[in-house]
């Protein structure tokens, strides 16, 4: 899996951000549909996500170019009981 992998994870990370760029686009997305509460996904998206953006800032940075913003759709369901997504701000 994609998140479990970091070399994997550094490979989408920079891929994405090569995309973005040569198309011009003002941002990622990510579209995250059913997370598994009990398994390590959880933790998983919330590290991807903080890569991913340490990697935005950084190629800012040393590109002189406009921040990529990053946003996220996750699912939601009142049925996931105490579950929640392991990430902070940032």
């Amino acid at each position: 899996m994609l998140m479990s992998n970091s070399t994997f994870k550094k490979s989408f990370i920079e891929s994405s951000i090569r995309l973005a760029r040569l198309y011009g686009f003002q941002g990622l997305d990510i579209w995250w549909i059913s997370p598994d509460i009990i398994s390590l996904d959880m933790i998983n998206i919330g590290v991807l996500l903080q890569e991913w953006r340490a990697a935005i800032v950084s190629e800012a940075r040393n590109s002189n170019k406009s921040q990529l913003i990053l946003t996220a759709m996750a699912y939601f369901s009142l049925n996931l009981g105490s579950g929640s997504y392991l990430m902070g701000s940032f």
